[in-house]
């Protein structure tokens, strides 16, 4: 009997890479393909799942491997790793107080994933990944830091982090859907105090846009 590739996908783990290189050859999206080689994040993995569960390519169907775990693995528990930044030197500070806006706007981004436009939504996983990578490449430095007390090398150019106030997401979005409603009441003459008034708004918003250029 054959069974579909995402079956026996989710049957044997939903392996990532492995899931990823079936859609490589299977899958017709060249920008998803480009997209999934950016690594395996919640976006990514829930993506390749909804486009795998789509192909209709049949397989033949395999025994998954059964690995016993053993009892005081069930257990165990990763301990969560707390940094001081006073006991950061000053480099480091500064790349550690760079987090915060980095989480947020991973955060932020991740709840936009669920809209309908497919364009905007890889926009917003590419951001999320290189957002992701950012973050990363800085808990490195601290980590070879506390292990070695060796500083890092800090290049001179700024790291090309998106340090931008969360605002900045938030006004994109408000200016997409003015743009759409200033469409809409450009044709309704009755309402030209609310399409002089939507004018308005998205000049605000493009100037204050204007300092993260």
């Amino acid at each position: 009997m054959e069974i579909s590739f995402y079956n026996q996908w989710v049957d044997n783990g939903a392996d990532f890479a492995e899931g990823v290189a079936y859609y490589t050859i299977h899958g017709d999206n060249d920008t998803l393909k480009a997209l999934f080689t950016k690594g395996d994040n919640y976006y990514n993995r829930m993506k390749l799942r909804a486009e795998l569960q789509n192909l209709k390519v049949a397989v033949a169907p395999k025994e998954p491997a059964v690995t016993e775990i053993p009892e005081d693995f069930k257990t165990f528990r990763v301990p969560v790793k707390r940094i001081n930044p006073d006991l950061l030197p000053d480099v480091l500070k500064t790349e550690y107080y760079k987090l915060g806006p980095l989480i947020n706007q991973i955060r932020f981004l991740h709840a936009k994933l669920d809209t309908e436009n497919e364009e905007q939504r890889c926009a917003y996983a590419l951001k999320i990944v290189e957002n992701s990578s950012i973050r990363r490449s800085i808990f490195n430095k601290i980590d070879e830091y506390l292990a070695t007390g060796k500083l890092p090398i800090v290049e001179e150019k700024p790291t090309p982090v998106a340090v931008q106030d969360l605002s900045v997401y938030q006004l994109k979005e408000e200016l997409l859907l003015l743009r759409s409603r200033r469409s809409k009441l450009k044709k309704r003459l009755d309402r030209s105090a609310d399409y002089e008034s939507v004018l308005a708004r998205i000049c605000l918003i493009e100037k204050e846009m204007e300092k993260y250029v």
